[in-house]
């Protein structure tokens, strides 16, 4: 349970800057790419982002998890 624990605390600290980093880049290609869209496009592409956030935290869960150092 505390190899859970770690593994969890661990994903959810790096969770931080991964998110940090797809704000960022949503902030950026909105500027670019979306700057006359329709609302219809940047909530698609937010969708994508926190799909995106959710499949890294769980690929650093398992790197943490399955570690066997």
């Amino acid at each position: 349970m505390i190899h859970f624990s770690y593994s969890f605390c661990m994903a959810m600290l790096h969770s931080f800057w991964q998110a940090g980093l797809i704000i960022l880049l949503y902030v950026a290609l909105n500027k670019i790419i979306h700057k006359n869209n329709a609302p219809l496009a940047k909530r698609n592409f937010l969708y994508v982002a926190l799909f995106t956030q959710l499949s890294l935290f769980t690929l650093t869960f398992f790197i943490y998890f399955f570690d066997t150092r």
